[in-house]
């Protein structure tokens, strides 16, 4: 049998039902025995003796081919059985002004549109889009109530990975979203994580960038379980850099915002288990406002701050560089409530101060111990001075107007600091000094007693 080359197949075309060619032609395409086609496909080129399966050349614009199945059996329409190392189906359409699809498969029944049952390790499903334009690789129009794509994952790799290899800017998943739905849900009913995040690039770009234009809530996560943690992050050992990083550009709104809504449970807003040397939290204020605000406005009688400290170092530790105040208490209530209160049932002391003062575990309070040779630029004191002065000092039983307002009835006796003021030069942080001064009015006192038993005395053995 001759193979000279023609212009629709590429081999010689044998007679009509020679080698199992069919009866039936269309109109515009020469009938096909792709046994015959078979019996050349060891090679490559269109010699006669090597070339493709198939060949269809269409130049009229009806359909190049048509495969209709009328009957109602389970066959497959197309099936391809390719042991080779080529592609089984290969579509160029290298018509760049149709708008019409490569491949358009219309399914009406149940079943999928395109099913592919891939036993090998290669890919099932491999889009190659070598254009450089703005079109879609993979578009996917969803007018119905089901999922746009759906991925059941029955083995151990990822149900979907996107790989880029570029190192343009171009997002890697871009989700527009105009509807009120969510851009991404993730519903976890296995034990793995329901988003698993891995960044191996060593520079500064951010794992997750949230921009929130909207009212609403940037990220908002809701644990539903009873023992899971809502939020769990873990820093590497060897890093110096934060677990969270909140930066907060607003006037108004929160850094960060936790509502504990449950009033049954006993659950922490916030737990931070920390074991290394690092702060568990640390709180860097450049602004003029408050670096930590606890508002309680539950009316009950839980603290607003409760610090445990089982350990050697201090339960609360507070370092004043500026010019405020490092501890200020305002209570505004008008209730007899103490302002602070201190329950110590240890020996050791209650309050000390970096002088030497202190309030015991008894309540006592002690000033500093001053000795002798810590103190310079000493001067005696004239105590008769000071005595001759406690004649012009008022000592008066009297109430203050706060305490007054305040329904205190009763009064105390005391001096005045204006008299202190003018007399010994003293101010209202010199309370231990009054009592100095008392000293040395007893003392200049006791001198003049003493002279006037003299004076008594040296009277008397005259006599």
């Amino acid at each position: 049998m001759a193979n000279t080359p023609t212009t629709n197949f590429g081999y010689n075309k044998p007679a009509v039902g020679d080698r199992g060619w069919g009866t039936t032609q269309n109109s515009n395409l020469d009938a096909i025995d792709t046994d015959f086609a078979a019996e050349h496909r060891s090679g490559s080129g269109n010699d006669g003796k090597h070339g493709p399966k198939v060949t269809i050349v269409q130049s009229s614009a009806d359909n190049a081919l048509v495969i209709t199945k009328s009957n109602t059996s389970t066959g497959t329409v197309v099936s391809l059985d390719n042991s080779g190392t080529g592609m089984s189906v290969d579509i160029n359409h290298t018509n760049t002004a149709s708008v019409a699809n490569a491949l358009d498969v219309t399914n009406a029944g149940t079943g999928y549109g395109i099913s592919i049952a891939q036993n090998a390790n290669s890919r099932a499903l491999s889009i190659d889009k070598t254009a450089t334009g703005a079109g879609g690789c993979v578009v996917i129009g969803n007018s119905g109530t089901g999922a746009a794509i759906y991925v059941g994952q029955a083995g151990e790799a990822p149900g979907c990975t996107i790989s880029k290899s570029s190192t343009g800017a171009q997002n890697t998943l871009a989700v527009i979203n105009s509807g009120t739905g969510d851009s991404i849900k993730v519903q976890q009913d296995g034990d793995g994580m329901g988003l698993d995040i891995v960044k191996t690039n060593t520079g500064a770009i951010n794992v997750i960038n949230v921009a929130n234009s909207g009212a609403g809530d940037a990220i908002v996560v809701n644990c539903a379980g009873t023992s899971g943690r809502c939020l769990n992050l873990t820093l590497g050992s060897a890093s110096d850099r934060s677990a969270v990083l909140i930066t907060n550009s607003g006037t108004v709104g929160h850094g960060m915002s936790i509502t504990n809504a449950s009033t049954a449970g006993a659950g922490n807003g916030i737990l931070i288990t920390n074991s290394c040397t690092g702060y568990g939290i640390r709180i860097a204020q450049v602004g003029e406002n408050q670096a930590l605000r606890i508002e309680k406005s539950g009316t009950g009688a839980s603290t607003a701050l409760m610090v445990f400290n089982t350990g050697t170092g201090q339960g609360l530790y507070i370092q004043q560089n500026g010019e405020g105040t490092g501890i200020y208490v305002n209570k505004t209530a008008t209730g007899a409530s103490v302002v602070i209160q201190i329950g110590n049932a240890g020996t050791g002391d209650s309050i000390i101060d970096d002088s030497g003062a202190k309030l015991t575990a008894a309540g006592v309070w002690t000033n500093a111990v001053c000795w002798k040779k810590d103190k310079v630029d000493v001067e005696p004191v004239n105590t008769a001075q000071v005595l001759d002065n406690f004649k012009n000092l008022s000592i008066s039983r009297y109430n203050t107007k706060r305490m007054k307002e305040r329904g205190c009835e009763r009064k105390q006796y005391g001096f005045f600091l204006d008299d202190l003021s003018i007399l010994f030069d003293l101010d209202e942080n010199s309370p231990g000094e009054q009592v100095v001064l008392t000293a040395a009015a007893v003392k200049a006192l006791l001198a003049r007693v003493e002279e006037l038993e003299k004076q008594v005395a040296s009277l008397l053995n005259k006599g």
